[in-house]
């Protein structure tokens, strides 16, 4: 019993007489010697005004259209122009209505990044709508009720954060073309710091029931470091102005035989 308890009082000795150079080597890393996620979040704002993707060098971009879905674009483009006798073609952004994705990346986007373990929080002050990018590793949902923004799963790929959306109802127009999709949509964001102070968004729109092969674009925005998102900017505060003139004149050209 004595050499066995002089045995063990040795060996622990021996492990506290290891340097702690030597343990430390064992323990793996943490703070800043761990690889840091990016963070992507901060208020971010799109310069300018564009309501549509477009290509590098600022032309429009002409997706690959279905025949189905470059006649609905093109009946909601005239129905725009007040060319339309189609009620089904006005832009439900005129009722108020959330923009979805990717619209809500265009023209006058604001929103709000929140990144906590786990999920991705995204706030538009458009309509503040806010959306959940899930990046616990869940798989993406099934049967999820189709809703504006869908259902999001985000993955890091380096420092880019990759969200696959699925889930959309049909209540939305892709950008403000009109150009419209299917149930099958799935939208494929890459979201990048590029800068400290520029979040750039590459967007993949793969919907083969409405398009011939799968398009997209790239959207920078730029960091807000003193805003705030405005809680009263809500749709019905600019309907008079924005909105009023434009459905006048939808229903008068509606109501042309």
């Amino acid at each position: 019993m004595r050499n066995y308890l002089m045995g063990l009082i040795l060996a622990v000795g021996a492990v506290l007489a290891v340097p702690p150079v030597i343990l430390a080597q064992t323990t793996p890393p943490s703070g800043a010697a761990a690889k840091a996620t990016p963070d992507l979040s901060g208020i971010w704002s799109r310069p300018g005004f564009h309501a549509e993707l477009t290509n590098p060098d600022g032309s429009p971009l002409i997706p690959p259209m279905q025949p189905w879905a470059a006649e609905i674009s093109r009946a909601r483009s005239r129905a725009r122009e007040g060319g339309d006798s189609n009620t089904w073609a006005i832009d439900p952004r005129l009722a108020c209505l959330p923009s979805g994705l990717p619209r809500s990346y265009l023209e006058r986007s604001t929103f709000e990044l929140s990144q906590v373990p786990g999920r991705l929080i995204q706030i538009f002050e458009a309509a503040r709508t806010a959306r959940i990018i899930y990046t616990d590793g869940r798989k993406q949902a099934e049967g999820y009720p189709a809703s504006f923004l869908g259902h999001s799963i985000g993955r890091w790929d380096g420092d880019t954060l990759v969200v696959s959306t699925v889930g959309f109802n049909d209540l939305t127009w892709l950008d403000r073309g009109g150009h419209p999709h299917s149930e099958d949509l799935r939208l494929v964001e890459r979201l990048r710091r590029v800068k400290q102070d520029t979040l750039e968004v590459d967007i993949l729109i793969d919907d083969p029931k409405a398009y011939t092969k799968p398009w997209g674009g790239k959207v920078a925005f730029e960091l807000r470091p003193d805003w705030e998102l405005l809680e009263n900017f809500i749709c019905m505060e600019h309907f008079d102005q924005d909105h009023l003139p434009v459905i006048r004149r939808l229903t008068e050209a509606f109501s042309k035989p």
